[in-house]
């Protein structure tokens, strides 16, 4: 049987990895066509394309330091869970890992969205 932790984490590497990925693959593309591409649009558009796109990279580097402090959180939950003396403190690393890992998801949610609006700048302005 698959353990669901491992999984969960190949998913969330995965989403991390394909949001800083997309979002620097968009500045790299821009950046190779540059000449041919200012010709089609202003500048200007393509600083603010771009600068979405570095808050993406920006979102999704920030989503893997709140899923690596979600995962110390859960560790301190599962460690502190074998004590029954620390029931009170074992929910409040579990809750805590829950927010982190809230965010992480969000910051991931964010990361694909300024992508999408940095492509959306770039295809009204031409």
């Amino acid at each position: 049987m698959a353990d669901y932790r491992e999984i969960t984490q190949e998913y969330a590497k995965g989403a991390i990895k394909t949001v800083i990925l997309i979002n620097a693959g968009s500045i790299v593309a821009i950046l190779n066509q540059l000449p041919e591409i200012s010709k089609l649009t202003s500048l200007w558009s393509l600083k603010l394309a771009m600068s979405a796109w570095i808050f993406g990279i920006l979102f999704g580097v920030l989503s893997w330091i709140l899923a690596f402090k979600s995962t110390i959180e859960f560790g301190n939950f599962y460690e502190s869970n074998q004590s029954p003396k620390q029931n009170d403190q074992a929910n409040i690393f579990h809750d805590t890992g829950n927010q982190f890992t809230a965010y992480a998801v969000n910051s991931i949610f964010l990361s694909l969205f300024v992508f999408v609006v940095g492509c959306l700048v770039i295809i009204f302005s031409l």
